[in-house]
């Protein structure tokens, strides 16, 4: 059922981060460039541009 998919978990976000073992502590201080926030191919599409986009990362400083 469609519906289930949607929630408020993380559960995607979490696995991708295991998948692809990523440095948390990297994005304390991540800063990154237009190209990076523009990027919309899921085929190949950084971390940063997912969490960019689904809220859990927000711009501090332009």
């Amino acid at each position: 059922m469609y519906i289930s998919m949607i929630s408020g978990t993380p559960t995607f976000l979490i696995k991708l981060i295991k998948k692809s073992s990523y440095f948390l502590p990297k994005l304390s201080n991540l800063v990154v460039n237009e190209k990076l926030l523009n990027s919309f191919d899921i085929d190949y599409i950084d971390l940063e541009v997912i969490l960019y986009q689904s809220g859990y990362l927000t711009i501090d400083n332009l």
